[in-house]
């Protein structure tokens, strides 16, 4: 993962463009795992969100894990997503359109009735970075070159952490990085994915217990 030439690196020291960038280094790391509450994998959507659960609920608002354990979480979060198992991929399988309410409902049935989840489809760079600034946020590529071989069929859900772009001659278009954990054991904890390339679709959920409707 050394350099970006799919989209995903875990070094980006072949940049040397002035640098700019944001991190949270308090966003949890888990990664898919198994369990006798469901079947198969826990599936990258549901686990990308339990990082974004844990971070608020370790910031303020504890009753969004109170009592649980992390696969009872999982199993929730699976539930209000709709995630299935898919047994000729062995994987866990949300459907896109199911993330961001299901996120939506986890909170309302967990303390915070009124909870809002944002999402925001091909989202502009600004955006990425402004969904970022209240938090961790849930990120979706489709296509993407290394996570889905380039297959527009097929997506993988990741938890955003933070930013870094590097510019050139006044602009960073081309060399602008969404810091992530992708939630596979077999990468490193801090990944990086490149912004407008190398995927075909991007959905990017924001999610904090103070969203009102």
């Amino acid at each position: 993962m050394g350099t970006d030439s799919d989209g995903v690196t875990d070094n980006l020291s072949f940049e040397t463009g002035s640098h700019n960038a944001s991190y949270n280094n308090s966003v949890p790391d888990w990664n898919q795992t198994y369990s006798s509450l469901w079947q198969g994998p826990s599936g990258c959507a549901p686990t990308a969100a339990s990082n974004v659960i844990e971070y608020w609920s370790a910031n303020g608002y504890s009753r969004l894990t109170s009592g649980m354990t992390h696969d009872q979480e999982i199993s929730d979060l699976r539930y209000y997503m709709g995630t299935k198992y898919d047994s000729q991929n062995n994987e866990g399988s949300t459907l896109i359109s199911n993330i961001r309410p299901g996120i939506e409902n986890y909170a309302r049935n967990h303390g915070y009735s009124y909870a809002k989840a944002v999402e925001h489809y091909l989202p502009t760079w600004a955006t990425v970075k402004s969904d970022l600034a209240i938090g961790p946020s849930v990120i979706t590529f489709t296509g993407q070159t290394y996570y889905n071989k380039g297959d527009s069929n097929r997506g993988h859900t990741v938890t955003g952490i933070g930013w870094d772009e590097y510019v050139y001659n006044g602009s960073s278009s081309g060399h602008q990085y969404m810091q992530i954990h992708d939630n596979w054991s077999t990468t490193p904890e801090l990944v990086y994915v490149a912004y407008g390339r190398n995927y075909s679709g991007l959905w990017s959920v924001k999610f904090a217990p103070y969203l009102y409707n």
